[in-house]
């Protein structure tokens, strides 16, 4: 479900390395810094989950990228049109098919408006591959 931004590369290089195996090293810096980074991820293709009788302030684990947060939070859906790429939705939402069928329930996603990804409905970052700009203002 990636939209691949690179948010989290960018942020916790250290965490976050797709030269490695597995990917993600949750030991390589502190829960809390891991834990603001994943609530960036703007399309919700990384969560996480605190384990019962962790030190972690309840404040900082409750945001947007918690694997429990669609239960805890009701909260408006926001829809944004990412320039020149895909529309970023933010709040409780589940994605429905064409013949009615769930394909996504998640808080945080990223839904492909170019037509060129490889992950139909979901922005996989073809856009950028393929220069799709249909926002660039020419001046």
């Amino acid at each position: 479900m990636c939209s691949h931004p690179g948010i989290c590369l960018r942020l916790l290089p250290e965490v976050f390395n797709l030269k490695q195996r597995p990917w993600i090293n949750v030991i390589a810096t502190e829960p809390e810094e891991i834990i603001n980074t994943i609530d960036k991820c703007p399309s919700g293709a990384i969560r996480y989950s605190i384990p019962e009788g962790s030190k972690i302030k309840e404040n900082v684990s409750n945001g947007v990228g918690n694997i429990n947060f669609e239960n805890t939070n009701l909260s408006v859906v926001k829809i944004k049109v990412n320039a020149n790429g895909p529309l970023l939705i933010e709040g409780p939402t589940i994605i429905i098919d064409f013949e009615g069928k769930p394909l996504k329930e998640g808080s945080k996603m990223a839904l492909c408006r170019c037509g060129l990804s490889g992950n139909r409905h979901f922005c996989d970052g073809a856009h950028s591959k393929q220069s799709w700009k249909p926002d660039q203002i020419d001046k």
